[in-house]
């Protein structure tokens, strides 16, 4: 197996299990994290560094997901060594996000703010829109955390204008969210009417949601 392989991601049998990893974050936090370890062994008997580093990355993910906070800085550090040192640009936008969203459960709004300021400028040079309005809206919490509202709210505003012309269905939920803490960063400035017309969208958006369901 060649050392330095990022050229070759699919080339290889550790796809299975990477699309198994991303289908099972979402199901089943405990099978996401079996598969994750079953593929860091793989890789690292193969040398295949990016499905090393993809374990590690989904690794940090699955236990930032279960709360067990102190395992993910082992699997963070891994994980940051990797995508740099081999330029995975796509590992480390989902890195900068979960580790942003770590550091905050931490109370180092400082460190999250980094990381998550690094997934920004990464998912506007890969052009990920859904992954650039979760960035801004998690930037938007850092500055909420601060009780910094109106950045907060610039934030969150840039967030529901990043994918509101790209409403996928994954989108169309993070929308909801956005438009909810806007309604929140409102409040808290004592902008009233703006938490009441955000308010409004998202009763909108649910009708919008729960009628295309019923049909």
């Amino acid at each position: 197996m060649m050392e330095n392989d990022k050229n070759n991601k699919s080339s290889l049998p550790e796809a299975r299990l990477m699309q198994q990893i991303l289908k099972a974050r979402h199901t089943d936090l405990e099978e996401e994290k079996r598969l994750c370890k079953e593929l860091l062994s793989v890789s690292e008997a193969e040398q295949y560094y990016y499905g090393s580093a993809f374990a590690n990355v989904y690794l940090m993910d699955s236990q930032l997901s279960m709360g067990e906070y102190t395992s993910c800085d082992f699997y963070l550090l891994r994980a940051v060594f990797l995508c740099r040192e081999y330029g995975y640009d796509d590992l480390m936008l989902v890195l900068c996000n979960n580790a942003g969203l770590y550091y905050q459960k931490l109370n180092d709004d400082q460190t999250a703010l980094s990381y998550l300021l690094e997934g920004k400028k990464l998912a506007e040079k890969l052009g990920d829109i859904t992954m650039l309005g979760k960035l801004y809206n998690n930037i938007g919490y850092s500055f909420g955390g601060r009780d910094d509202w109106e950045s907060a709210g610039v934030y969150f505003r840039l967030a529901y204008r990043t994918v509101e012309d790209h409403l996928d269905e994954e989108n169309r939920r993070s929308s909801i969210s956005y438009l909810s803490n806007i309604a929140e960063a409102c409040r808290n400035l004592g902008d009233l009417e703006g938490a009441r017309k955000a308010w409004s969208s998202v009763r909108s958006w649910v009708r919008t949601a729960l009628t295309a369901a019923s049909g």
